[in-house]
């Protein structure tokens, strides 16, 4: 007999921990249901910071791979971890690690969880900034080849994080998409907006320049793909970063 169950997954980028910071900051995950999720930037907090945070909003740290600033987390009454973690490195940290947050290490952070329809695997990954494309494209496929490990290749599967594409995934992001079997979540609304970032001024020139409109130059950074799981339904909504969220709703076929 075939039962099935839903699993709630959600991302954010938490712009080096102010999320966590933010008095019930991760309280939109607590409401969205989310029995996974995966965070990227997380610096600047201790362990004990983090792990308070997540039990605001009902969740327990299921690892935090602190070089690369990621972490998963899940809601304990939904998803149970199921074995060791996995991190796999893309990038190590840079030189210049000490002046800029951009030369941390860049990685994905994996981990198996059990729920009520079976197993699913939850990764979350952060890659370096649009801007640096060559060492960008470099790290996408350094991930896709990552994705064709035994652990990885094959089974339910939601791969989260803040993939830093502009505006929407390039030719490699989808060639890496279809290597690995996975579907594109699409959103309709953009995960990072131009207005208020540290880009704006420049985007203001380039809006007068060409006559666009500033909110044209907003970008859907933040991604959710999936495999063998149907969706059910996806939401992009602000929380106390400069990236937004993204939750999304599954079907588990057990």
């Amino acid at each position: 007999m075939t039962s099935t169950s839903t699993l709630t997954v959600a991302t954010a980028n938490t712009c080096t921990g102010d999320l966590l910071r933010t008095p019930g900051g991760l309280e939109p995950f607590r409401t969205a249901g989310a029995g996974v999720v995966g965070l990227q930037e997380v610096f600047g907090i201790t362990e004990p910071e983090l792990r308070a945070a997540l039990a605001g909003a009902g969740l327990e740290l299921t690892h935090w791979h602190t070089p690369a600033g990621l972490v998963l987390a899940h809601d304990p009454r939904v998803a149970a971890p199921a074995g060791d973690p996995l991190v796999t490195t893309l990038k190590p940290a840079g030189p210049l690690l000490r002046f800029s947050n951009h030369w941390h290490e860049r990685a994905m952070l994996t981990a198996a969880f059990e729920t009520a329809a079976g197993p699913v695997t939850v990764s979350t990954a952060h890659l370096i900034v649009f801007a640096r494309a060559h060492a960008r494209s470099k790290q996408v496929r350094a991930l896709r080849q990552a994705l064709q490990q035994d652990r990885l290749r094959r089974g339910p599967h939601v791969l989260t994080g803040d993939m830093n594409h502009y505006p929407r995934p390039a030719a490699a992001d989808r060639a890496m998409h279809e290597a690995g079997g996975f579907t594109h979540v699409p959103l309709h609304e953009p995960t990072w907006l131009i207005s208020g970032s540290k880009h704006e001024w420049l985007a203001r020139l380039a809006a007068a320049a060409t006559r666009r409109d500033l909110a044209s130059f907003d970008a859907q950074l933040d991604v959710v793909l999936y495999r063998d799981l149907r969706l059910l339904d996806s939401t992009v909504f602000d929380v106390a970063s400069d990236h937004r969220a993204v939750v999304c709703d599954f079907a588990l076929e057990g």
